[in-house]
């Protein structure tokens, strides 16, 4: 906020362009220090976590599995993610249930399929994770995966919200 407004006064008390150029020139270098900077630490607690999912840790599996699933801070892989959920929802991780239930969902990285996203969000739902319970709600409410009961729908639903 503060550089733009520096700018604008810049403009408006007509200092020469190039002054402004080279305000801007140095504006932008550390703005690209600062990412090179952020993405070479993103990219360091990546490998960590990467490490510790390979080391058998079922929170980094899952987590790593949300990470690619969503696609923030790498590229998208439907496969790597489906690797790690899956590992770590086989394991019990309620978040990893319910990402791995979406899949199935969506149909992301694997054939569409209700009946194992029912079956992956009863898990999470069980152990009470808010998310294996909305989507448990939403199965109910359309019929997908289960048969079509509102009531049902209605009361996984209220039980995420009170959380």
């Amino acid at each position: 906020m503060f550089v733009g407004v520096w700018a604008k006064s810049m403009l408006e008390k007509r200092l020469p362009s190039l002054t402004l150029t080279l305000f801007l020139f140095i504006w932008f270098s550390l703005l690209s220090t600062a990412r090179a900077e952020i993405d070479k630490e993103l990219s360091l607690r990546l490998s960590q976590i990467q490490r510790l999912a390979e080391g058998d840790d079922v929170d980094a599996q899952a987590y790593l599995g949300s990470i690619y699933l969503s696609g923030k801070g790498v590229t998208q892989d439907y496969i790597i993610a489906l690797t790690y959920l899956k590992q770590a929802a086989e394991r019990g991780n309620a978040n990893a249930q319910a990402n791995l239930g979406t899949m199935y969902f969506n149909g992301e990285g694997v054939a569409r399929n209700y009946d194992l996203a029912v079956f992956w969000y009863k898990k999470s739902a069980d152990q009470v994770n808010d998310s294996g319970e909305q989507n448990l709600g939403t199965a109910y409410s359309f019929g997908m995966g289960v048969p079509q009961d509102l009531k049902e729908a209605a009361a996984w639903s209220r039980k995420s919200a009170e959380q």
